[in-house]
């Protein structure tokens, strides 16, 4: 059976790096290498966590990755920024569009 320690030696440099990568909040702003290579840490994350559940390694380590999961997480799967721009383009452009494409329903409708 894997230790404690054993098991948080392999791993932590993992950790680490995830840890300095979700330091920048803007996701967008990052080059896509950057993105690519948190989603692989998040994915290593989430089975080491798994794996010290299993193993009873710890509450203290359990916590820790339960935490840094959730921060990857959020940062991977959070919605793009809100922009007034985005609601222009709906109603200028977006809602005539769609209305044009289907005026037969909306003559049905009137």
């Amino acid at each position: 059976m894997i230790g404690r320690d054993e098991f948080v030696a392999k791993r932590s440099a993992r950790w680490d790096e995830l840890e300095r990568l979700l330091v920048d909040k803007g996701l967008h702003r990052l080059p896509p290498a950057t993105i690519s290579r948190i989603a692989a840490l998040y994915r290593v994350i989430c089975a080491d966590l798994m794996r010290a559940r299993s193993l009873g390694i710890g509450a203290d380590v359990t916590g820790h990755l339960d935490v840094l999961a959730s921060r990857a997480h959020n940062v991977l799967y959070a919605p793009k920024p809100y922009r007034l721009r985005a609601l222009w383009d709906l109603i200028v452009f977006g809602f005539p569009r769609a209305f044009r494409a289907n005026w037969r329903f909306n003559l049905l409708a009137f």
